[in-house]
């Protein structure tokens, strides 16, 4: 739960049906997709964002150690972006658990109009 003194950190994931986050929680839609087995991944691998579409993207150390094309694929993705910023962080696919406040900091810091926080 976020706290007063730092409402960007959590400590587990939001409450809700057990079964319902289950594959998700244990990665198994993760990993559906990087076998190929899911239609929507396959679909999105040949896409690409907007080039004038500024895009921050968050990578787990561990995902890319254990999936070593991860950061290729995502380093592809944003070729043709002008302005875009890929940011590798310790921890697993669930960075927003662990590494909340290096995100926020990140994300100040590339929202705001000089790239650095005031």
């Amino acid at each position: 739960m976020a706290s007063d003194e730092d409402p960007a950190h959590t400590e587990a994931p939001a409450a809700g049906n057990f079964w319902e986050r289950l594959p998700s929680t244990t990665g198994l839609v993760r990993w559906a997709a990087a076998l190929g087995l899911a239609e929507n991944a396959a679909k999105i691998r040949t896409l690409s964002y907007p080039d004038h579409v500024p895009v921050l993207q968050f990578l787990s150390r561990e995902t890319i150690s254990q999936q070593p094309e991860w950061l290729g694929s995502h380093e592809r993705q944003l070729e043709n972006v002008k302005r875009r910023e890929l940011v590798v962080l310790d921890g697993n696919h669930y960075l927003h658990w662990t590494q909340s406040q290096a995100m926020a900091t990140k994300i100040a810091e590339f929202l705001s109009p000089a790239g650095t926080v005031p």
